[in-house]
């Protein structure tokens, strides 16, 4: 019993050391690091990643179909009746009676619809309904300003702002005020980019993600920026980019992000953009 006390006080001794030293050495880690930025002013930044979500379903592909088929079939072979089947196996036990000499067939089952009238009646409405076209006038004539683009893909938000000195394809975004929270701060930065027509409804307080650059703001110093993101899902409205905020904005999708996103920015926001 001795020795294994022993034992726990040297181990318990060594991982004491072990976390002073490493934590003297993070502490010196930041130490230079905060020396080397001494003329590196940061700013805060909020930034909102607007999402529409799908409205309509994906197309299956060949695997998928062939599984659907599959659960279709084990669900029929393990299912019980539908009140549709129970129905059309009374009307066999039905017109079997009727055959018999003492037959006398009631008021009420004289005039109940048939499963198989039913069943013509269904496949009547079937043949006049006309399922709406996948592809909008959006998608045929290529109009990145409308949610009524690409409708079985999630799409995003991107406003065309000065970042800097340059006109940046970006979330919308802004600086941070003094008494704000950042979640405030997002909340007005989408009203001032986008205009108030646009209905969000923002997801949690907390950031998902964040992303830091520099820019030189004159020829001496450098400004950094701590850019953190906000969710929020599309509900209704539509865009109005006022110039003196914004030049121009776009929905698009997930894949076409690179194209307009600048690598390192991409980057940082690519992972919380789920394709669902």
């Amino acid at each position: 019993m001795a020795v294994g006390c022993s034992r726990f006080a040297v181990l318990h001794s060594l991982f004491r050391r072990n976390r002073l030293q490493e934590f003297h050495y993070l502490k010196r880690c930041v130490s230079s690091s905060q020396a080397g930025k001494s003329s590196l002013q940061w700013q805060l930044k909020s930034a909102v990643c607007v999402e529409r979500f799908p409205v309509i379903t994906q197309l299956k592909t060949k695997m998928e179909d062939r599984f659907g088929e599959l659960l279709d079939k084990m669900e029929f072979e393990n299912s019980l009746l539908s009140n549709h089947e129970i129905r059309h196996r009374n009307d066999i036990l039905r017109e079997a009676r009727r055959k018999e000499d003492d037959f006398e067939e009631t008021e009420a089952e004289a005039v109940t619809q048939t499963a198989l009238d039913l069943e013509d009646m269904w496949e009547m409405e079937t043949k006049q309904f006309t399922p709406a076209d996948r592809l909008t006038d959006a998608d045929k004539c290529g109009d990145k300003k409308s949610t009524d683009r690409k409708l079985s893909e999630k799409l995003v938000l991107l406003v065309k702002q000065k970042v800097g000195d340059k006109l940046l394809w970006v979330f919308p975004q802004g600086s941070w005020l003094e008494g704000e929270s950042l979640r405030e701060t997002a909340e007005r930065v989408l009203g001032v980019r986008c205009g108030e027509e646009l209905s969000a409804q923002f997801v949690g307080n907390a950031p998902c993600g964040v992303h830091q650059y520099v820019f030189r703001s004159n020829p001496e110093t450098e400004t950094g920026v701590k850019l953190f993101f906000f969710k929020a899902a599309y509900k209704t409205g539509s865009v109005n980019v006022d110039h003196d905020s914004a030049e121009d904005f776009l929905w698009v999708t997930k894949r076409e992000l690179r194209d307009y996103l600048h690598p390192s920015y991409y980057s940082s926001v690519k992972s919380f953009i789920l394709e669902i």
